[in-house]
């Protein structure tokens, strides 16, 4: 036996696909004997490179053929000239949408959008001018949509968006800043300048709904509404509608705040370990964040809101409602213009500052993420940690994540999408994952909403994570 090479001799029997020094692969067995009126071992080797190296071409090629097939029905239900969602994308995220509304018993509400006399733009300037139309407005109504949000091309210049978790109030208000985004669009031709509008229609998706046809039959008439009415304009399914959209009219700056909290758990016992506060506003149109600050902003009161709702979240920490860490949100602008001394005193006064987290949205960055970094150095002489919210796959995300060092990192729930039955998609969340952790950031993988998920963030080791399959955030009254 002393005189077989060394990994042989140490192999247990049975051993397959062995690499030896001189390169070749080899199967071994190992049977007990008498050799010399002695106890011996008889080992036999099979060359098995060729085979060896067969199997590693197969499973290389199936790893290609999946990724090809994964690129393909991404193709496949993409519109080429928008780059949005063509009429099998809209269906087969209309399909996942009612399927979580039938769940959840949240609403889904369908925004068809008609482009006004663009038939002329086309006879008039040519295909090539329509289609870079299309184009330019398609940027516009998307810059105008949540990350959640679908917009797909459903006609010639006919689109439709989803919104998920919409009610019929923020549908026709989210309806009418699609129409205003449009109407600021304008396109250089010879002779000046395009003015474009378009006329759109608001409906609810009912849970009975199954194929696209029903969406489009449903919205019709009041995009035919619209068209008659004018054009450039809003109206919805029931007449009622448009009167509740003027109706939604909030003053902004005197709007009531409440936090609602969200659990953040651990992935391998559902411990919850902390919360997350999250503003919502009054019931109607202005009841979610995107909406209450989407309104601040246009109305030049983002900061002076942001600090009042950093405000309303941190007396749920000062009424001793919570346990563990505690978790707010800020805009990058807010920090970057507010006095970092009273920053670091307002979260102060809840008593417990090394309990807080400051989460800072990746999304909201202008440029270089670096002119915070004096202001997060602020914060953590104090011992408040910062979280880098909203991170996905981008290189602005590795930018932040390198620059600020965050204390806690939390993955965007786009990233979850999928990871239970793609193999790539759950391959590029492990990559970004160890990325995080190289970093020495804390994860949290926000968005988990199955039980499969769960079991997929336990397998690739990821320690915490928060989303609706515990519940939706549930509101604090802290008067």
């Amino acid at each position: 036996m002393e005189e077989l090479p060394e990994e042989i001799r140490l192999t247990q029997e049975g051993t397959a696909g062995l690499k030896l020094s001189t390169g070749r692969v080899v199967d071994t067995r190992k049977v007990e004997t008498i050799w010399n009126q002695q106890p011996a071992c008889l080992v036999s080797l099979h060359d098995c490179t060729e085979r060896h190296l067969a199997e590693e071409t197969l499973s290389r090629l199936t790893e290609e053929l999946t990724r090809a097939n994964e690129k393909l029905g991404e193709l496949v239900a993409t519109d080429p000239l928008t780059e949005v969602l063509n009429r099998r994308g809209v269906e087969k995220a209309l399909g996942k949408e009612i399927a979580r509304m039938q769940r959840t018993g949240e609403d889904l509400i369908a925004i068809l959008i008609d482009y006004d006399d663009f038939k002329q733009i086309n006879e008039s300037y040519g295909h090539a001018v329509g289609d870079a139309t299309l184009r330019a407005l398609t940027a516009s109504v998307s810059s105008q949509l949540r990350a959640d949000d679908y917009l797909g091309r459903v006609g010639g210049d006919e689109f439709l968006i989803l919104l998920p978790g919409t009610d019929t109030r923020l549908g026709l208000v989210v309806a009418d800043k699609v129409r205003r985004a449009i109407k600021a669009t304008t396109l250089p031709v010879a002779d000046g300048h395009l003015n474009l509008s378009a006329s759109l229609a608001v409906g609810r998706v009912a849970p009975h709904v199954v194929s696209l046809e029903e969406v489009l039959a449903v919205t019709n008439p009041g995009l035919r509404r619209s068209k008659q009415g004018g054009k450039d304009r809003v109206s919805g399914v029931e007449p009622w509608l448009e009167s509740a959209a003027r109706e939604t009219e909030v003053d902004v700056a005197e709007m009531p705040l409440h936090t609602a909290l969200q659990e953040i758990r651990e992935v391998e016992t559902g411990r919850a370990v902390g919360y997350e506060a999250l503003t919502r506003g009054p019931p109607g149109a202005l009841a979610t964040p995107v909406e209450i600050f989407r309104a601040a902003f246009e109305r030049d009161l983002l900061t002076s809101l942001d600090l009042r709702a950093l405000a309303t979240s941190l007396s749920v920490l000062k009424h001793g409602f919570v346990d563990g860490w505690f978790h707010v949100n800020m805009f990058p602008s807010t920090i970057l213009n507010t006095s970092i001394e009273r920053v670091v005193e307002m979260l102060q006064e809840g008593g417990r500052a090394s309990d807080v987290c400051v989460e800072i949205s990746e999304q909201q960055f202008l440029g270089d993420p670096s002119y915070l970094t004096e202001s997060i150095a602020a914060m953590r002489r104090e011992g408040v940690r910062v979280a880098l919210d909203d991170v996905g796959y981008g290189r602005s995300s590795i930018e932040a994540l390198l620059v600020l060092e965050p204390d806690v990192v939390k993955v965007d729930r786009s990233c979850v999408r999928s990871i239970d039955s793609r193999p790539r998609e759950r391959r590029r969340l492990e990559r970004l994952v160890s990325m995080i952790e190289i970093n020495g950031a804390v994860t949290v993988v926000e968005g988990v909403e199955t039980e499969a998920e769960l079991a997929v963030l336990r397998e690739i080791g990821v320690q915490y994570c928060q989303g609706y399959l515990w519940g939706r955030p549930q509101p604090v009254l802290t008067d």
